[in-house]
């Protein structure tokens, strides 16, 4: 494997350790680590060596192609989340400004995408009925072994030294007296 290469995957690999760090949310330490990784990786991405060869240099073209629509998607979610009543203070401008955005990421990506043919349309038919089948299964699955163990009868309350470990458990996460 050649440099190029090695750092295309080894990028990939700290792109997706950044993003499930980042996933971890404020609970952990860790979380603070996501971006800084994610960034690491995407900045490895973009400044990586022209002599690239078959399944590298297909994969760094669809991540350039991904961008324009990909950035201005992103920005416009942002606005839309950030102008609405259920995530900030509403403002009838921003959110527009916001949705103007996500459809010109949709027009984007419509005009920069392969025409579509018949066959891959079939091709997709077949992968999404192959999708909603395994859905299917394991929704039986989990339906039959739901019904398969029933209910267990309650729990036995906390004693009083498991109440109190709990207590000073939360009282130490959350700031309480």
């Amino acid at each position: 494997m050649e440099n190029g290469e090695a750092i295309v995957w080894a990028s990939l690999v700290v792109l997706t350790i950044g993003l499930c760090l980042h996933r971890m949310g404020p609970a952990f330490e860790r979380g603070r680590f996501g971006p800084p990784l994610m960034l690491l990786g995407i900045t490895c991405l973009v400044l990586l060596p022209a002599e690239l060869v078959y399944p590298e240099d297909k994969l760094i073209q669809s991540f350039f192609d991904l961008l324009p629509w990909a950035i201005t998607f992103f920005l416009g979610a942002i606005l839309a989340l950030r102008a609405s009543s259920n995530y900030g203070i509403s403002n009838p401008y921003i959110l527009s400004l916001g949705w103007v955005l996500i459809a010109l990421s949709w027009y984007i990506f419509i005009n920069s995408s392969n025409p579509i043919s018949l066959h891959s349309i079939l091709r997709g038919s077949w992968a999404t009925l192959g999708v909603f089948s395994g859905l299917l299964a394991f929704g039986v699955g989990v339906v039959v072994a739901e019904q398969m163990t029933g209910l267990d009868s309650e729990s036995a309350p906390l004693s009083e030294n498991e109440s109190s470990l709990v207590r000073i458990i939360l009282e130490r996460r959350l700031g309480g007296d």
